[in-house]
């Protein structure tokens, strides 16, 4: 990260992003990721498709805000879910932002 960069604009995220975590983490995202420019998944450790959907969700929040997040060291595994199930990676998608923004109200 260069100097100029906030530490504010990268939203880390640590552990599973799966059933069990999302809710929690769509929370911080809430209080802490509004900010963001990019997500940051270097130490996440597991993930199913709710953490897909979550990030997904994430996307279109940022998007509804007039930002685009880079998304960084996205997992395998969650390369693997988006191909089984048919899906863009986040940031690979492209959706209607008014659409999206309709559905995060």
């Amino acid at each position: 990260m260069s100097k100029t960069e906030s530490s504010a604009a990268t939203f880390v995220i640590g552990g599973a992003l799966t059933l069990s975590t999302a809710a929690a983490l769509w929370s911080r995202w809430q209080r802490e990721g509004q900010q963001a420019i990019r997500v940051d998944l270097a130490g996440c450790t597991d993930i199913d498709t709710t953490g897909l959907a979550c990030l997904r969700q994430m996307q279109a929040t940022a998007a509804c805000s007039g930002r685009t997040l880079a998304w960084q060291h996205l997992p395998s595994r969650l390369q693997a879910i988006c191909i089984a199930h048919r899906v863009p990676l986040p940031g690979d998608a492209v959706e209607s932002v008014d659409a999206s923004c309709a559905s995060t109200r």
